[in-house]
């Protein structure tokens, strides 16, 4: 798909990470697509770090000063083997929404003979309880596990995006087995298979996501495994654009009662207001307060849920 979102700093990233995967699908099975688009924001924010840390160090042949990170500290104490450690504080919030700790550990593969703006270059990524805890309700998702980060085109998100060189590069996320503690503190095993694609065109800096994955017989499946409800599920990727502004994402979740596909919708940037109209609106260029999901309940009457953003 091209889930796709402007991006200019690090809080715009944090905002933009939204434009995920949207759904209609039963009451019942609503709560997979709350937490697939939780996981798919939260690996936005750490791939968008490791991609910021990464490339303006030494491993990627860059000149320029080493990225900070909010609520985190850079370790480079073991640099010339290609290793840089990024460790959160647990205690900083982000923009008021979420707050980060535990750590993750990055090598370059094959340092120094590749370095992270060569074609192909890989990361090895590893989680190290690296957690996100919503600021509003206390819950919190743990990640630990292995992960790889490949650059598929070759050159540096941050250039692209402030036009100082190619108009577009190509990096890969995968996890085969990444472990996932949930705030109702189950543990799963999930996959992850996500291309993040930066551009430059025109002047406007973007972010988007897409997959070239097939599981379970759906094309563009970025994420899957078992929900916490028992159910096999694949959040899945369509051809549909989805531009953060437009506020409006569509794409197909498998329901796992029925087997059968079913499309949702999400619209992101939404405004609540109490009183006669509890969705309240879209907001574009002030605080909105969260998403709504558009879905077709166990009778097959349309219904919504809103719920407010992590980020």
């Amino acid at each position: 798909m091209k889930k796709t979102y402007s991006r200019v700093i690090l809080s715009m990233i944090l905002i933009a990470s939204l434009a995920s995967s949207c759904t209609k699908v039963t009451v019942a099975n609503l709560a997979p697509v709350v937490d697939a688009t939780n996981v798919g924001m939260q690996m936005d924010v750490a791939m968008e770090d490791i991609a910021n840390v990464v490339g303006r160090s030494v491993l990627s042949g860059s000149t320029a000063t080493i990225d900070t990170v909010i609520g985190g500290t850079v370790d480079t104490s073991q640099i010339a083997s290609g290793i840089i450690t990024i460790n959160y504080d647990g205690t900083t919030s982000v923009s008021g929404r979420f707050i980060r700790g535990g750590s993750m550990t990055i090598k370059l593969v094959n340092y120094p003979a590749t370095h992270w703006t060569d074609q192909n270059a890989v990361l090895d990524i590893h989680f190290n309880a690296l957690k996100f805890t919503n600021v509003a309700s206390g819950g919190a998702y743990i990640y630990n596990g292995s992960n790889t980060y490949t650059n598929l085109s070759g050159g540096l998100s941050y250039q692209v995006l402030a036009g100082t060189s190619a108009s577009y590069i190509h990096y890969r996320h995968v996890c085969t087995a990444d472990s996932i503690t949930f705030p109702d503190g189950t543990t799963l095993v999930w996959n992850v298979n996500r291309i993040r694609t930066y551009t430059n065109i025109s002047a406007t800096p973007q972010i988007s996501v897409s997959s070239d994955q097939t599981e379970g017989g759906n094309f563009g499946t970025e994420m899957w495994g078992t929900s916490r409800q028992g159910y096999q599920f694949y959040y899945c990727t369509t051809n549909l654009p989805a531009t953060f502004n437009s506020s409006i994402c569509n794409t197909n979740f498998l329901d796992p009662a029925s087997g059968t596909n079913r499309l949702f919708t999400q619209t992101f940037n939404i405004r609540i207001t109490f009183g006669t109209n509890s969705s309240g609106g879209l907001v574009y260029a002030s605080c909105p307060w969260g998403y709504q999901t558009d879905y077709q309940n166990s009778i097959d009457n349309a219904n919504f849920s809103a719920y407010q953003y992590w980020y």
